[in-house]
């Protein structure tokens, strides 16, 4: 018993020892894998910088990310991906000067087809604001170049282990009669991809599609083992945390018809994208995205802005919880600068205001933030700071950001407090309903009653709301449909996106709106059918770039005829060889000086003429750039392949130029006195143009003055540099502008690169500028100089603009004047000014 006891207590011994040995290796180990990250640390910036320089040095052009606005294209909400500037390409519309591109490309997707709103601060990587890290390829390489360029990338350069990766591929579609992408399947193969990890799916996972319609096309995924599982494949997709998709490559192949069939490219391309956060947290070993240097400094700010507890990095079930504010908050923060940086009005997007509001409301809920403490705008000068190195607007805009931001939750503030009480009910129920971005919506109440009442039945059919009740909800109730699925959300249902739109579609053709109707003097054609056949015929797009030449001389325009042949012929809606006889007729040109309406500007009437026959044309419509010229045949009759000679009404013409030149001055006027406007709608005709803006102040009588004496002052400037068309200019405006303030730099700006100097009555005393071109400093001209020879006769103080060089730019402000002897005070100013700038001259 003893030996027993002694052996066991010697076994014990020996255990307790080796075991200290592993605990102090396993020590070791630990600060070698802590000493290792440190050392492999992966910045946001350098991360960003790595891939665009690969890219760069692989012979791809660096592309600057396009606004988050998208342009041109009423099919997206905001750009969701990097190949948003390129869908032109793409779609064989336009072309660019090189065939290989890289950017990094600000992204936002909260509705639609990518909607990521719902998932914001409840998982570790899906934001309404991200950055993507795009390459493309136009018609130069393809599938094999693309792949291996992405697995360079990932394993020899950010030193990715390849035994965590796996990957996708399309693996077919019987519906749509789409083979499985068995080429790219065998390039991953040869790339050394064991087989075990190349895995196929279906269209939902491996066919990218922008939106509703558009380029698209299979594509291969990379996705990523965060854990290290000896084999992952069958977690791949599933929507969890541990083994994520890093890089999408997209094989641009078809394009998605409205009618929902898929059409092949004549031209195939390769975009990719992969997700700046995802990729940031990948390198540094996180399981968060939110756990990088681009949520952290934010975090630190709302905690020290709030004074609540630090962000933890906590993930629950429960939507109340800290952290999860934290991380929504930080997320729309990022959006919200990001947008309204790059020029978007909450007026004009739904979605925008839904965030602003809901970003409000956690700030205020979760974190105490107050009315009229700025909190939510101190958070947004933290994103600038963060991301202005590589999107400098967003440091430039800022002050329209605060601007916006401030009036939004004034604007919300107010609203709360005026609702009715029946609201204020149904939120003690609802309380989540205090973040539904349209309040103020007549048929808001009536429409949530109408959901609540089918709610039931809802939740027992896959908690769908129905299609046709969503249009009776946009229909009947006046809501649009971002605000549907946000109510939709609140009450955990979705929405049937296909039936809605289809409901929609069916309405409109009862109904004959827009896009299925155009009305020529009762005559109806539906223009994609036009564009289809012109395109089919092989009829060349008219070239109008003879509307923007004319002749100027003696202050009048001349706009000459163009002579040019019939290339088609509509009469009574019908495709003719020859017109004869009454009716509308509709005539394609095969060139026009016509200008169809653009840009709320009427479109011009006028003539063409043959040596038999003679066209009053009444209207000119552009269909996808083949122009349409609409009138009466008055005499004789007309053919395709006559010549014509083409004549506009010149004094119509001049009205609508002479507005619309008006209606941009007043719209820059408004904005400059302001500070901040937005266009929502103008039209300009030969006798008026009507211009309806949105600004961020009221338009009192104080400001109309204003704006009325910066557009006078204005084409007093334009007046002056006609007259003086070179050489120096030293001019006093006759404008008297008040108590006013001269905006001079808007009239001096008008000059380009020519000296000079301006005086006005502005404020009770005398206000100038002076502007120096660069090339005459060498001569040693100043415009402080130049100014100064200007204060001495008046009194007062020259000062540059605030970060510009006196040399090049001054601003003048006199002393209290004399009102008596003010005139010939100012004349001998300005003969002084002419003495200095002389010697230059």
């Amino acid at each position: 018993m003893r030996l027993t006891s002694l052996l066991n207590n010697y076994t014990l011994t020996l255990q307790m020892l080796w075991s200290g040995k592993l605990i102090r290796m396993a020590a070791l180990a630990s600060r070698v894998r802590a000493c290792c990250r440190r050392r492999l640390h992966w910045p946001s910036r350098k991360v960003r910088n790595t891939f665009i320089e690969y890219f760069k040095d692989l012979g791809h052009h660096h592309v600057r990310s396009s606004p988050v606005i998208p342009w041109n294209d009423p099919t997206l909400a905001f750009v969701n991906a990097g190949m948003n500037q390129f869908k032109g390409v793409f779609l064989g519309e336009t072309q660019r000067e090189y065939a290989r591109a890289t950017s990094s490309q600000k992204c936002i997707r909260v509705g639609g087809t990518h909607n990521d709103l719902a998932q914001v601060g409840t998982d570790t990587f899906h934001h309404t604001f991200f950055e993507m890290l795009g390459s493309w390829s136009f018609a130069d390489y393809f599938k094999k170049e693309a792949c291996s360029m992405a697995w360079k990338l990932l394993t020899e350069v950010y030193k990715l282990p390849p035994n965590r990766l796996y990957i996708t591929y399309f693996g077919g579609d019987d519906a749509l009669g789409l083979e499985a992408d068995k080429e790219v399947e065998e390039i991953w193969r040869s790339i050394g991809v064991p087989s075990n990890r190349i895995i196929p799916f279906g269209m939902k996972d491996n066919f990218w599609e922008m939106g509703m319609f558009g380029p698209c096309g299979p594509c291969t995924e990379i996705h990523y083992d965060r854990r290290g599982y000896p084999l992952a494949s069958h977690r791949v997709n599933l929507g969890v945390e541990d083994v994520i998709e890093l890089w999408n490559i997209v094989f641009i192949q078809y394009e998605r018809l409205k009618d929902c069939s898929l059409q092949s490219l004549g031209t195939h391309y390769v975009d990719t994208g992969m997700g700046l956060e995802r990729l940031t947290a990948t390198l540094n070993g996180k399981t968060s995205n939110y756990d990088t240097d681009l949520f952290i400094p934010i975090f630190s700010a709302i905690a020290k802005a709030s004074g609540k507890p630090a962000y933890t990095g906590r993930f629950t079930d429960d939507v109340q919880c800290l952290d999860t504010a934290y991380r929504i908050l930080a997320d729309h923060v990022r959006m919200l600068t990001v947008a309204l940086a790059d020029g978007m009005f909450p007026e004009d997007s739904h979605k925008l205001r839904r965030i602003i509001r809901r970003a409000i409301n956690v700030g205020n809920n979760q974190f105490c933030f107050t009315h009229g403490k700025n909190s939510l705008i101190e958070l947004t000068k933290i994103v600038a700071e963060n991301l202005g190195e590589v999107y400098p607007e967003l440091c430039g805009q800022l002050a329209r950001v605060h601007i916006i931001l401030e009036h939004e939750e004034n604007y919300l503030c107010e609203m709360q407090e005026k609702l009715s009480q029946a609201w204020k009910d149904l939120l003690l129920k609802r309380p989540e309903l205090k973040n539904v971005s349209d309040l103020q919506t007549p048929g808001l109440m009536d429409g949530i009653q109408e959901i609540t009442g089918n709610l039931d039945e809802w939740k027992n059919c896959g908690s769908r709301l129905p299609g046709h009740m969503a249009f009776k909800l946009y229909d009947t109730y006046g809501l649009h449909y971002d605000l549907i699925e946000e109510l939709a959300e609140i009450y955990n249902l979705s929405v049937d996106q296909q039936g809605f739109y289809l409901a929609l579609t069916e309405a409109r053709l009862r109904t004959k709106m827009a896009g299925q109707q155009k009305l020529e003097r009762d005559q109806i054609f539906n223009k994609e059918k036009l564009f289809s056949d012109l395109k089919t015929s092989n009829i060349p797009i008219t070239d109008d770039s003879f509307k923007y030449q004319y002749e100027y001389s003696n202050g009048n325009y001349e706009f000459m005829p163009v002579k040019t042949k019939v290339l088609l012929i509509f009469h009574d809606g019908k495709q003719v060889e020859k017109s004869v006889g009454e009716g509308i007729i509709g005539v394609i040109l095969e060139a026009t000086n016509f200008y169809h309406e653009a840009g709320g500007q009427e479109g011009d009437i006028g003539r063409l003429c043959t040596s038999s026959s003679k066209i009053s044309i009444t209207h000119v419509d552009n269909v996808n750039g083949y122009i349409v010229h609409w009138g009466v045949l008055e005499e004789g009759e007309l053919c395709v392949g006559d010549m014509v000679t083409t004549t506009i009404c010149e004094t119509r013409r001049m009205g609508c130029m002479q507005n619309h030149s008006a209606s941009h001055l007043l719209n820059s006027a408004i904005r400059a006195i302001t500070g901040l406007s937005c266009q929502k709608s103008s039209h300009v005709s030969p006798d008026h143009f009507y211009l309806q803006v949105r600004t961020y102040q009221a338009l009192d009588h104080t400001v109309i003055r204003k704006t009325e004496d910066l557009v006078k002052m204005v084409n007093e400037m334009k007046e002056v540099i006609s007259v003086q068309p070179d050489g120096p200019i030293m001019y006093l405006f006759k404008t008297d502008f008040g108590r006013s303030k001269a905006t001079l730099s808007k009239a001096t700006v008008l000059a380009g690169q020519r000296p000079v100097l301006v005086l006005a009555k502005s404020e009770g005393i005398i206000k100038g500028r002076s502007i120096m071109p660069e090339e005459m400093l060498v001569c040693g001209a100043s415009a402080s100089a130049w100014m100064t020879s200007v204060s001495q006769v008046l009194g007062g103080k020259v000062a540059a603009p605030r970060y510009q060089n006196p040399l090049l730019v001054c601003n003048f402000r006199s002393q209290k004047i004399d009102h008596i002897n003010v005139d010939s005070k100012l004349r001998e100013a300005l003969e002084a000014s002419e003495h200095y700038i002389s010697k230059f001259y």
